[in-house]
């Protein structure tokens, strides 16, 4: 045992690199309105002319185009059958910057009707990446003065 030990030692002794936790890469593809962020193990990308959304996710070993059977989104109903969606906000205001090893993008989009015109009511979304996953956080606003009925509020679907 001791003269296989000796023979393993140089190995032993030698320091591993950690696959954990590493920084991501963040670029922008204004041709397609994309924000990219990429780790050695999975891409995620925010549709800029879809409400800044998270529209795909992809594992780098993985045979799956997208992971996601359609765009995460949020979704307001009123009493009068409206249906409002971030997903139709076609300029959302979208920035990120980076703290260490994670990134925050925030976005700021209209909740918009199916034909497209916004209404006064805004979602505020913070992604905020860290290694391995991602933590969101959505505010709603609007009017003060508003006498909005809701039916429904889904802040993730």
């Amino acid at each position: 045992m001791a003269g296989v030990l000796w023979l393993l030692s140089p190995f032993l002794e030698a320091k591993t690199t950690s696959t954990w936790p590493q920084s991501y890469s963040v670029r922008q593809d204004k041709d397609r309105g994309l924000l990219i962020l990429t780790t050695p193990y999975y891409t995620i990308e925010h549709d800029l002319k879809r409400g800044g959304t998270i529209s795909c996710l992809t594992l780098r070993n993985g045979q799956a185009a997208n992971l996601l059977v359609s765009p995460i989104s949020a979704r307001i109903r009123t009493e009068d059958a409206t249906v409002w969606t971030d997903l139709l906000d076609r300029t959302p205001r979208v920035s990120y910057e980076r703290h260490g090893l994670n990134v925050l993008v925030s976005v700021d989009s209209a909740m918009c009707d199916p034909d497209g015109h916004p209404s006064a009511l805004r979602l505020r979304t913070t992604f905020e990446y860290r290694w391995g996953y991602i933590k969101i956080h959505r505010e709603f606003t609007g009017p003060a003065t508003s006498h909005l009925r809701l039916l429904e509020l889904c802040p993730l679907s």
